[in-house]
């Protein structure tokens, strides 16, 4: 079977603006409810709560993946989304997780820096989150 463009493995990083509103509960219950569909849809990533952002790499198959960011697109837990990277990919970086998750404080202010400048320092964002994976 040839495998469409639609099935083609990828990857995407997005920045949103957490809600104030926002709490760890409400933090845990997205993690919760994160890694049981993405266990059923194969995709894989991580989760990086700045406590005022989130940044979030995901992988999977592009159909998956279409209809994750338009599920998130319309979350009110989180306002401006900027999907960052979306590119084809040939093997996973964060395939260990169905959603690795670190709360990191430290990076708010710099999260804080990039989002409010309108900065896409693809790098830098992506610096962010290899470290905080590895400290996972």
């Amino acid at each position: 079977m040839v495998q469409g463009a639609r099935s083609s493995l990828e990857q995407v990083i997005y920045l949103s603006k957490a809600r104030p509103e926002l709490d760890a509960v409400d933090v845990r219950a997205i993690l919760g409810s994160a890694q049981v569909k993405n266990r059923r849809r194969d995709v894989t990533g991580f989760l990086l709560y700045s406590g005022r952002h989130f940044v979030q790499v995901l992988e999977g198959r592009t159909a998956e993946l279409d209809a994750l960011v338009k599920t998130l697109e319309s979350d009110e837990r989180h306002a401006e989304l900027h999907v960052l990277v979306r590119e084809p990919i040939r093997h996973r970086r964060y395939g260990a997780w169905a959603m690795g998750f670190t709360e990191s404080l430290d990076d708010a202010d710099e999260l804080d820096q990039l989002a409010i400048g309108g900065q896409t320092d693809v790098a830098r964002i992506g610096g962010i989150l290899e470290r905080a994976a590895r400290a996972v």
